[in-house]
């Protein structure tokens, strides 16, 4: 009875480090799916948070058409994110000057956004508070 205990925290350990990285890397998202485990609704603000500019390139390619819409909104938000900070070092002030408070504001509330838009709406009001979108859109390649 204790070694299955002992098993079980080793396995519990074992997953708060790698939620632990996940979250730290930007991916907590996948993380939380790959475990078929509900993702937070703030967790969807990790990558904009936590991603390095070849993720977040990546996420605006990734094809969602048969996806959900929150991975759509956070699709449409790696866009603007990159339209606005082209720059890595920029775009690294600007995830710890506005996405991670973001991020950790969102977790703290008690109350999650029922649509993604509704979340794309307040992401996007910091980002436009920052610093004034380029024109016109680049190409991140």
């Amino acid at each position: 009875m204790w070694r299955r205990k002992k098993r079980s925290d080793a396995g519990s350990r074992r997953d708060l480090v790698e939620e632990t990285e996940a979250f730290l890397q930007g991916t907590l998202v996948e993380w939380h799916l790959r475990h078929d485990r509900c993702v937070p609704t703030w967790a969807w603000t990790n990558l904009l948070a936590h991603g390095t500019r070849d993720q977040l390139i990546g996420a605006t390619r990734a094809n969602f058409a048969d996806s959900s819409r929150w991975a759509q909104a956070r699709q449409y938000l790696a866009a603007e994110l990159l339209d606005r900070v082209p720059e890595p070092s920029a775009l690294r002030r600007l995830q710890t000057r506005v996405l991670v408070p973001l991020e950790f504001e969102l977790a703290a509330r008690t109350l999650a956004y029922q649509e993604p838009s509704e979340w794309l709406l307040v992401v996007l009001d910091r980002l436009v508070g920052q610093q004034p979108a380029r024109s016109p859109r680049a190409d991140h390649t």
